[in-house]
């Protein structure tokens, strides 16, 4: 591909304003500075790196626990050496667990017996019922029509993977990964071998990724400044309105933010069609709480756990064990169901409960706490990975804009561009690879515009292979 080696001067006149500095937003910050253009990132909260958030003393992540997610890992290992970054990889056993009478039990037998151990035959099957249905609930109503703990189980499954119920979930988006948990694997997400699943992580932490970007872009980052309106201005140039009673114009708009913030942020009429505008409002963001529970023991669980409150792996380099709470949290409930698992795995049971405050990057943790993660409530990100409705699949699907993949409802709109984990094609929605393919496929399409742009202008552009 050709690239541009481009004199200071060429591009003075393009600024370009990339609103949010998680992943995404990092990242495309990034490549456009790394290709001389003028960007700066604007981010609400009071530190970048949005859900990527390691503890490291403690050898734990509070957001992200893999990077891959489903995504091209050789995209993450190359980044990784780009960042002078050493990629880990680990390997996850998934059988399905269940507690049944204070104990562990193995369940995964229950669903090769329910399709005669025929994994063709049940796939068409759960491909013919995807065709017909809207959501994820239709689906296993329908294939599960006399196994009411199995389609309980899956259930419980998705909305764990994806943050919220199968009823709000999209038969045809979320297609591969229903069939996958209904065959007894594990989601989309995660592609696993014969009988574990890979994850990939940063040696250090993963939100070590998001620290290196953001040092590459340290003075061109703002904090605590959220933003709350875009409307046109004077030369095609774009108006932006901030909570503290700010204004700033940019050329060009990279708007970066978690699904739940487009609900609060007024567009001027016109700049998004407002029919592509209310289906990004209606993606779900997800519900899920994240809690870890250190492991006071010798015993480990050899999959996933599943109840009707949460779903547990053993992630957190066997640390920890992580619950992904699905219901409303009390922390009566939380305390119940830690002593419920304490009590099956034989570990002694931990008595420090911690809050986790997502803005706190620097506080050293105790190794024998309980740690609550509250996503959900987090300011200006308010929800775990996001989920798309069967409201969503008009517009959910991928198209090639100037040869470059892209998102038919997180394609550009004019000089307003969309990067994020909603905004991936090629990897599952919601996921952290498709905030970093999304922001790779964005920056390349911008840069792509503006050397056209000034090629056409500017005599002095250089090229290179």
């Amino acid at each position: 591909m050709i690239e541009a080696v481009l004199g200071a001067h060429a591009f003075e006149k393009s600024e370009i304003t990339v609103i949010g500095a998680g992943p995404a937003g990092l990242l495309t910050a990034y490549r456009l500075k790394k290709a001389a253009l003028n960007v700066k990132v604007i981010e609400a909260r009071s530190r970048s790196g949005g859900r990527l958030f390691s503890a490291p003393s403690i050898q734990a992540e509070f957001g992200a626990w893999s990077l891959a997610n489903g995504g091209k890992p050789e995209m993450f290992q190359a980044l990784a050496e780009e960042l002078g970054l050493e990629i880990d990889y680990w390997q996850a056993p998934f059988k399905r667990l269940g507690i049944v009478s204070n104990q562990l039990s193995d369940i995964t037998y229950r669903f090769i017996q329910s399709y005669d151990n025929d994994p063709r035959k049940a796939r068409s099957i759960l491909e013919a019922i995807i065709l017909v249905s809207k959501s994820g609930q239709e689906v296993l109503d329908n294939f599960y029509p006399d196994e009411p703990f199995l389609k309980d189980f899956t259930e419980r499954l998705l909305w764990g993977y994806f943050g919220s119920r199968a009823a709000e979930l999209s038969a045809k988006l979320y297609k591969e990964s229903i069939i996958q948990l209904c065959l007894g694997g594990m989601s989309d997400v995660y592609k696993q071998g014969p009988q574990q699943a890979p994850l990939t992580r940063v040696k250090g932490g993963n939100d070590l990724f998001t620290k290196k970007l953001a040092e590459f872009l340290r003075n061109d980052i703002t904090l605590n400044k959220p933003l709350t309106a875009i409307a046109r201005s004077t030369g095609n140039r774009l108006r932006l309105l901030f909570e503290d009673g700010a204004a700033s114009e940019t050329d060009l708009l990279v708007l970066a933010l978690p699904v739940s913030a487009y609900k609060n942020l007024t567009i001027e009429e016109g700049l998004v069609p407002q029919d592509r505008l209310e289906s990004i409002r209606s993606v779900c963001p997800g519900s899920i709480t994240k809690i870890l529970i250190p492991a006071l023991g010798t015993a480990r669980p050899p999959g996933y756990i599943s109840t009707n409150d949460y779903g547990a792996a053993m992630s957190e380099h066997e640390k920890f064990l992580t619950l992904y709470w699905r219901t409303p949290f009390t922390l009566d409930a939380c305390k119940a169901q830690v002593a419920s698992i304490a009590q099956a795995l034989k570990w002694d049971l931990p008595t420090k409960y911690i809050h986790v405050e997502t803005d706190d990057l620097h506080k050293d943790y105790p190794q024998d706490a309980v740690y609550i993660i509250d996503w959900v409530h987090a300011p200006y990100i308010n929800g775990s990975f996001c989920a798309f409705s069967p409201a969503n699949d008009r517009f959910v699907r991928a198209e090639k804009i100037e040869g470059i993949a892209t998102s038919t409802l997180f394609k550009p709109s004019g000089s307003i561009y969309f990067v994020g984990e909603a905004a991936g094609t090629s990897t599952p929605p919601g996921s952290l690879a498709a905030a970093f393919e999304s922001a790779e496929h964005m920056a390349s399409l911008i840069k792509q515009r503006l050397l056209f742009l000034y090629s056409n202008s500017h005599q002095d552009v250089q090229f290179r292979l």
